[in-house]
């Protein structure tokens, strides 16, 4: 976990992927790194060859788990949080060992877009498309919908079941039952973000189960 100032707290889980993420897109991108190490412009020769050893120092990013998070951390200086982005600063020793380069900037910093949204005592890092640094099941958001699955069965089974029925059963309003149905016709695409973690955060139990929160034909759901 890191401190904020505010005395917020964001789970270390929550930044680590995003800046391997960048890290990893700043070192397949030749042309932005050269940017960030020097102020000379290299020859034909010499860029092709930080091409090929960006390439090797993203592939030791990916490698072994242990391995690849030691080398994440010793290519990191520093990891500044703010309300609109992450900014992550490098260490040069560290970029020139991994590159086997020479490196004339003392400071070699990148920019993350991203805001921090708190949620009870936990703070989410968000992405600029509304979904999370790291994967996280809404597991609240995942039995409602397992409900939901469950009632359309009862109601499909037995004809003469009825919505009150349900709600009378269940000691809930009939309105509360029927928003909670809605969530067995979420599309495929929708169900897959949600077992994979990948919703966007403002898609929780309370948005999809809003009045007409639900559209009918997939394609119109939550575009």
């Amino acid at each position: 976990m890191r401190a904020l100032p505010d005395g917020w707290r964001l789970p270390a889980r929550e930044i680590e992927p995003l800046v391997r993420t960048r890290l990893l897109g700043l070192l397949k991108d030749p042309v932005e790194l050269l940017a960030q190490v020097t102020n000379d412009m290299p020859s034909p020769a010499e860029l092709n060859l930080l091409a090929e050893r960006s390439k090797e120092a993203a592939s030791a990013l990916t490698g072994p788990r242990a391995q690849a998070a030691n080398r994440l951390r010793g290519l990191i200086s520093e990891v500044r949080l703010g309300q609109e982005q992450v900014s992550i600063q490098l260490n040069p020793t560290e970029l020139e060992k991994l590159l086997g380069i020479q490196i004339a900037r003392v400071l070699i910093k990148v920019d993350i877009a991203g805001r921090l949204k708190r949620s009870g005592h936990v703070t989410r890092l968000i992405q600029r498309d509304g979904s999370a640094a790291s994967a996280t099941v809404d597991r609240t958001l995942v039995k409602a919908i397992v409900q939901a699955r469950n009632w359309w069965r009862e109601l499909q089974a037995d004809t003469a079941l009825t919505i009150e029925d349900l709600a009378q059963r269940e000691g809930l309003t009939a309105a509360y039952v029927v928003r909670i149905v809605r969530l067995a016709f979420l599309s495929p695409a929708m169900l897959k973000s949600v077992i994979e973690g990948t919703l966007p955060t403002h898609l929780t139990v309370k948005r999809l189960t809003a009045p007409d929160a639900v559209p009918a034909r997939w394609e119109r759901q939550f575009v």
